[in-house]
């Protein structure tokens, strides 16, 4: 491990690969090692006393041969253990900080059943960390999980961009329609960060999500009512 903390990062992905060609040859060996004392012991059967000690030489060395083997295939794994943590550990320090953003946003939205994202092994996917371990791809996730991870990385991006100093309003409509109340209760509340940086204009599915935008952010909403045209339903938005 103490080797590992001042390894350039462009070298971890080779010397992985390098390690990987080195047990594979390791374990080959070790294969063809242990087939050669099993060919002299059953040799040592056959012989009985007659050349015994040539035999038992061989097979002393075979399993010298057998030892040296395992140790370098422990110390090979154990090297490739500890370059797949730093590589995680890596991304983890590194990662850009809209996937940190959108990271934190998708573990509220999902109501820390998340505990947010990182970029797969292979650098061109993304996978959702869950709370009790483990991860899993997009599509491997239900569609109201697919809509949290996609509101997440939008106000993300949208955040970075507002950080340039361009101010611009977000017109959002039927955002939350694949959100239960206490979702869209986060999501209005991520909402009302934003607001600061840039006017917010949401338009609803459900007259209940006024409700829910009124507990949750107080005197910090104004709901307006647009007039319908003859014949047509109401329609309302929030600010």
């Amino acid at each position: 491990m103490e080797e590992t903390e001042g390894i350039d990062p462009d070298v971890i992905g080779p010397r992985k690969a390098e390690i990987q060609d080195e047990l594979e040859t390791n374990e080959q060996a070790l294969y063809a090692a242990q087939s050669r004392v099993e060919k002299s012991e059953a040799g040592l059967e056959q012989l009985g006393t007659s050349g015994a000690a040539d035999a038992a030489q061989r097979l002393a060395e075979t399993a010298a041969e057998i030892r040296e083997a395992a140790a370098r295939y422990a110390r090979l794994r154990l090297a490739r253990s500890i370059l797949e943590r730093e590589v995680a550990r890596y991304r983890e320090r590194h990662q850009g900080p809209v996937l940190r953003r959108a990271s934190d946003v998708f573990a509220r939205l999902s109501l820390l059943s998340f505990e947010g994202l990182r970029v797969g092994a292979d650098d061109r996917v993304l996978e959702c960390v869950r709370a009790g371990g483990g991860a899993v791809a997009v599509d491997g996730l239900s569609e109201g999980t697919r809509y949290q991870l996609y509101f997440a990385l939008r106000v993300a991006s949208l955040e970075r961009y507002l950080e340039q100093g361009r101010a611009l309003p977000l017109v959002l409509d039927d955002a939350f329609i694949h959100f239960d109340d206490a979702r869209a209760r986060v999501g209005l509340e991520v909402l009302a960060e934003l607001a600061p940086r840039g006017q917010v204009f949401f338009f609803p599915h459900h007259e209940r999500l006024f409700e829910v935008a009124r507990e949750a952010l107080g005197g910090r909403v104004r709901t307006h009512e647009l007039p319908p045209p003859p014949g047509a339903c109401r329609e309302r938005r929030t600010g």
